[in-house]
């Protein structure tokens, strides 16, 4: 009994059945231990068994850059490339003379984020939310400008709803419907008060958003790009030795299993909103985007199957029935191997086969106490 519950707690096995029928170049467990041991691995990029990864001790020592001088280092970066896009984009609004040019610099201090991924999914969500506002309040303007109470009441229902729609979305989605929401003001007040140049204002609106949104773009992409992609790898490699950590401990009597489980679930929801904007700026995470999400799924589902095993286990310590089934026995063979895994002595297939060896032995129901079987 104790071994098929363990055996459950083994994220890359259910993350492996989930994704059976999925894309071939869907992530398997196996790429868990791969990114863990080598986080250049799925970006195609040079293992660390090979010469360029071979070096001294002091070599490494002395080319390594303290944390302070790295944050200033990043700092210095991200104000003069969000400075420079600012620039750009003002001088271009200028030199082709729209009727607002500061929306251009605005639109490029807004969507800035240290992170070119992040950059990409701010701007794809702010143009989109621009676009159905400004849609929206031409339709206004042209079915009841005349008309105060109705033309009001209409631009406060939409912005109602986009309210409503931006506290169900998640991430930068939100973001689009609070765009959508003042930009139907932004537009739509003015239009109604000139419905002639209603059409033009609008454009202008959204001409020098897209311009704000394009040079931001290209700027923090090409120019000293920092790539959430190789953040989210990262934390996907952390989050798989953060796994095992806390299946240790869950098994070992007394060990710190709350604040571990704890951390997995807010690795779990960092895994999720870098994805989200991952996929904007790397193919292979485009690609790869469904399987992410089984993973995250199935990370949380293994946590919440954890609780129930340490429920379980406290209950059989308690009423001392954990020896008469032999699942102390059990537990040292699953925690064994799953140090195993963890260190990465073996990989996932490894891990499965300890699992199920690891089972506690056959019994007959009578050899468990009767308040263990009604817990």
């Amino acid at each position: 009994m104790g071994g098929v519950v363990v055996h459950r707690l083994t994220w890359s096995n259910e993350y492996r059945g989930a994704t059976s029928q999925s894309e071939p170049k869907a992530i398997r467990a196996t790429d868990w231990k791969r990114v863990a041991c080598d986080p250049h691995s799925m970006s195609g990029g040079p293992s660390r068994s090979g010469h360029a990864h071979r070096s001294t001790p002091a070599v490494r020592n002395s080319t390594q850059t303290s944390p302070g001088a790295k944050e200033r280092y990043a700092a210095v970066i991200f104000a003069s490339k969000t400075t420079a896009a600012g620039l750009i984009a003002l001088l271009v609004a200028f030199t082709f003379n729209l009727d607002e040019p500061y929306w251009a610099l605005l639109t490029v201090f807004i969507v800035w984020q240290p992170q070119s991924g992040l950059v990409l999914a701010k701007s794809f969500y702010r143009i989109i939310g621009t676009v159905i506002g400004a849609a929206v309040a031409l339709v206004l303007i042209a079915l009841v400008a005349q008309e105060r109470i109705l033309f009001l009441g209409g631009l406060a229902l939409w912005i109602g709803l986009c309210t409503f729609g931006s506290q169900y979305a998640r991430n930068f989605a939100a973001y689009s419907f609070v765009l959508s929401g003042y930009t139907v003001a932004i537009v739509g007040i003015p239009g109604a008060l000139d419905a002639g140049n209603a059409f033009y204002i609008a454009i202008g609106r959204v001409t020098e958003i897209s311009l704000g949104i394009i040079v931001a773009a290209i700027i923090s992409h090409i120019i000293l790009p920092n790539s959430l992609a190789a953040t989210l790898r990262q934390a996907i490699a952390d989050t798989r030795a953060e796994l095992a950590n806390y299946a240790i401990a869950l098994l070992s009597a007394g060990g710190p299993a709350a604040p571990l489980r704890a951390k997995l679930l807010g690795q779990a929801m960092e895994i999720e909103n870098s994805r989200a904007s991952a996929i904007f700026e790397d193919r292979e995470i485009r690609d790869r985007s469904d399987s992410l999400q089984i993973l995250d799924a199935a990370l949380i589902n293994a946590v919440g199957t954890a609780q129930l095993l340490q429920r379980t286990l406290d209950t059989l310590g308690q009423t001392g029935a954990s020896t008469v089934v032999g699942i102390d026995k059990a537990i040292d063979e699953a925690t064994a191997v799953t140090e195993a895994w963890r260190d990465g002595a073996i990989d996932a297939a490894g891990l499965n086969r300890g699992l199920v060896r690891a089972r506690a032995p056959a019994t007959r129901p009578t050899a468990v106490p009767k308040s263990v079987s009604a817990g």
